[in-house]
C-alpha cells in the first residue's frame, strides 16, 4: 500500500460525505467497487479506437541504421562542438595509415 506522506489531512466525516454525495450526483463518474471488467467489456468502442491507433502508427514508423566505422567516428570527434567531443571507440584509436588505404 502507499505511504502517505506526515502531515497527511484525512477529512472529517461530514466532508467525506459530501465528497461522496458530489461524485453520486456526477452523472460522468462512476464509484469502483466489487469486481472490476476487463477494458474491452467497460468500453469496447474505446479499446477498438486504441488499438486502430496503434496499428496506423506502427504503420508509419521507419527503421533507420547508420553503419558505425571507426572513419565516421573520428569524423564526428573532429567536428563536434568544443566541451561535446565523441570519445573514440578503442577499436578507432586513430593511426598514422590514411583512411583510403585501409580498404
Amino acid at each position: 500500500m502507499t505511504r502517505l506522506r506526515p502531515g497527511t489531512i484525512w477529512p472529517t466525516p461530514e466532508e467525506d460525505a459530501a465528497i461522496n454525495a458530489a461524485i453520486a450526483a456526477d452523472p460522468d463518474t462512476r464509484e469502483v467497487t466489487g469486481k472490476l471488467v476487463p477494458m474491452t467489456e467497460a468500453d469496447p468502442e474505446l479499446v477498438a479506437w486504441h488499438l486502430a491507433e496503434q496499428e496506423r502508427l506502427a504503420a508509419c514508423k521507419t527503421r533507420v541504421t547508420s553503419a558505425s566505422t571507426p572513419t565516421s567516428w573520428r569524423a564526428c570527434a573532429r567536428t563536434a562542438p568544443a566541451g561535446r567531443r565523441a570519445r573514440t571507440p578503442p577499436s578507432a584509436a586513430p593511426s598514422s595509415a590514411p583512411d583510403a588505404a585501409r580498404g
